[in-house]
């Protein structure tokens, strides 16, 4: 099943700024889809999915669906990102 966005959707993303959640590009997004009514905290797994013992700041929520945390915890989905014309570094923020 495809979960190719439109090309609003295209739009509205690339109109994302580089703290933001990118939703479908992040591989703790909750579904390839954007689910723009929906908030960050909201479709972020990263909180709730299995993560090895050592897993480094395994307790701290990403600072896109949470910005008192300060970690950034994206992980770009590539394959998805060049599908839809975008580099994977659009959304490259390196932590202060």
């Amino acid at each position: 099943m495809s979960h190719r966005p439109d090309p609003q959707d295209i739009l509205r993303a690339r109109a994302l700024p580089p703290q933001a959640c990118p939703r479908r590009y992040c591989w703790w997004w909750r579904s390839l889809d954007f689910e723009w009514g929906i908030s960050a905290p909201e479709g972020c797994t990263f909180p709730t999915s299995d993560k090895p013992p050592d897993w480094p700041n395994a307790d701290k929520p990403c600072v896109r669906a949470d910005p008192e945390s300060g970690k950034d915890h994206f992980e770009p989905r590539e394959p998805h990102m060049i599908e839809d014309g975008l580099l994977p570094q659009w959304f490259l923020k390196v932590d202060d």
